[in-house]
């Protein structure tokens, strides 16, 4: 998966390659902690995406023990 997603980012377009990633770790259910969803929404801004698109994958921050 990590190759095809580094081909959309690097030859097709990083916010396709960016939704693409949010959307494989919703599907796979990949925990992140609260830093990287952080860097995700910041990603969102910059890429002028709504914030419904970052809010999808907020089910997956890991709370610290």
């Amino acid at each position: 998966m990590l190759p095809a997603l580094e081909l959309a980012v690097r030859h097709a377009d990083p916010n396709l390659g960016f939704r693409l990633l949010l959307r494989c770790l919703s599907r796979y259910w990949v925990e992140i902690d609260r830093a990287t969803y952080g860097r995700y929404v910041a990603l969102g801004e910059f890429f002028r995406l709504g914030e419904h698109v970052v809010e999808a994958c907020a089910f997956l921050i890991r709370d610290q023990d």
